[in-house]
């Protein structure tokens, strides 16, 4: 016959105190004994189940932690390489680089990649409105029309327009 289990001898007590049947007091501090190994084998299954609860949570929250700092790695160096290549297009002469600068669609294009990026459209189109008004400004005045025609690279054409900027006050 297999020895009875822990929670199989607490049954029993149970039922033979719920029939009413007495004990002596080496069967009470035998049955007591039982009954505070059963609570304390519940007790240490809930601690150890506790504890792995926590340990599953913490590496759960660093694997997401792990995960998000790979993803902004990923956008830092994506944002350095695009950073780096659009260095290279600065000093890289294009012609009509004025005529291009000055296109409704390139205008669009800038407005659509600003909004994209979180920006209002009801703030930038005022802004839009205003370059557009500073470009008919310089086309209108010969001696700055020449100066952004002769540009012939992004960088060349940002220092002159930010020279116009300062000059203007605006």
């Amino acid at each position: 016959m297999a020895k009875p289990t822990l929670q199989e001898i607490n049954e029993a007590i149970s039922t033979l105190a719920s029939a009413g049947m007495l004990l002596n007091s080496e069967q009470t501090i035998a049955i007591n004994r039982v009954r505070s190994e059963i609570k304390q084998q519940s007790e240490e299954y809930a601690r150890a189940a506790e504890a792995k609860h926590q340990q599953e949570q913490e590496a759960q929250r660093r694997a997401e932690e792990a995960r998000r700092l790979s993803k902004e790695r990923k956008l830092a160096n994506s944002h350095t390489d695009e950073q780096n290549e659009l260095q290279e297009y600065e000093t890289i002469p294009v012609d009509g680089l004025w005529q291009i600068f000055k296109q409704p669609w390139l205008h669009k294009a800038f407005k659509d990649r600003m909004c994209q990026c979180g920006m209002e459209e009801s703030i930038l189109s005022p802004q839009i409105t205003h370059m557009q008004y500073k470009i008919k400004k310089i086309e209108s005045n010969k001696s700055y029309n020449s100066l952004v025609n002769n540009c012939s690279t992004i960088s060349d054409l940002r220092k002159l327009i930010n020279t116009f900027l300062r000059e203007w006050g605006d």
